[in-house]
């Protein structure tokens, strides 16, 4: 499978230090970047409560990943009203929740 942005260029550095170390691509907790697949009525802190569950996290662990990413003061918000960045932070402190040594982010349509 060809590694890189979506003319084929060389992978980064960061993409082959995550190759070599197979942990660092699969971090426990993880979770889309824009919050896809959140029932629209869960609230945010419902949403990480569940993909903590799943992944043997602690729930202390969710108070801290959305502490993290600043949406801690709408964690009790449902998360089908949130802004696009909004839903894009919870998606990150999905990322989060396993607390990684590397999570990488990308944005869409962009090389590399």
């Amino acid at each position: 499978m060809p590694v890189g942005g979506r003319h084929r260029e060389a992978p980064s550095t960061d993409q082959r230090e995550a190759l070599r170390r197979p942990a660092l691509a699969a971090p426990r907790g993880r979770g889309a970047a824009r919050g896809q697949g959140v029932p629209p009525g869960r609230t945010a802190r419902e949403r990480l409560t569940a993909v903590a569950a799943g992944n043997a996290i602690g729930p202390r662990r969710v108070d801290e990943a959305l502490a993290i990413t600043g949406i801690a003061k709408a964690a009790d918000r449902r998360a089908g009203n949130f802004s696009l960045g909004r839903s894009q932070r919870l998606g990150i402190a999905a990322g989060l929740l396993g607390d990684p040594g590397v999570l990488q982010g990308w944005r869409a349509g962009q090389p590399g």
